[in-house]
């Protein structure tokens, strides 16, 4: 969702979807893509209740009628990884925080229906551009489309693994 800045443009970049985050090794590692469904009675960590992202994420498991069972909270997307890393439960989280975490202890899967997460370019109109600035705008122009890729990449090389 795009939002005005007063005395800013607003350039958005390609939505991407966020994901979920489960320890390595978990019952549901098997399945290219996650339902609702798979997060009944499972340990959920959740962001925090006025984390932009938390609505839409609760949203949808009532709109399947699945009841998770949430453990923890936290207001970063990191450590909500750091836990699921440890074995406390699942989470979804933004593809980019789900990406640099994953490791040995943790693994990241799509969701069946995508949840949005937008990323914007804030420039301000009526001051000087700060210098690298065009570096450090297509950087990130540049990590939108690796992560795009990496999830094509993912659908397409472990389809074997979707029930």
């Amino acid at each position: 969702r795009q939002q005005a800045v007063s005395g800013c443009s607003v350039e958005a970049l390609p939505a991407l979807p966020q994901l979920a985050v489960l320890p390595a090794g978990h019952r549901l590692a098997q399945k290219l893509r996650l339902e609702p469904e798979d997060f009944a009675a499972e340990p959920f960590i959740s962001l925090a209740d006025d984390d932009p992202y938390r609505a839409p994420i609760d949203a949808l498991f009532a709109e399947a009628g699945v009841q998770r069972s949430l453990r923890l909270q936290t207001h970063s997307a990191v450590a909500a990884c750091a836990l699921v890393a440890q074995g406390l439960g699942l989470a979804i989280v933004n593809p980019f925080t789900a990406m640099a975490c994953e490791g040995p202890s943790l693994i990241w899967r799509s969701l069946s229906r995508v949840l949005p997460f937008q990323v914007s370019l804030l420039r301000p109109l009526h001051r000087p551009l700060p210098a690298g600035l065009d570096e450090l705008q297509q950087a990130l122009r540049d990590s939108v489309q690796q992560a795009l890729a990496r999830l094509a990449h993912h659908s397409a090389g472990r389809s074997a693994l979707a029930p």
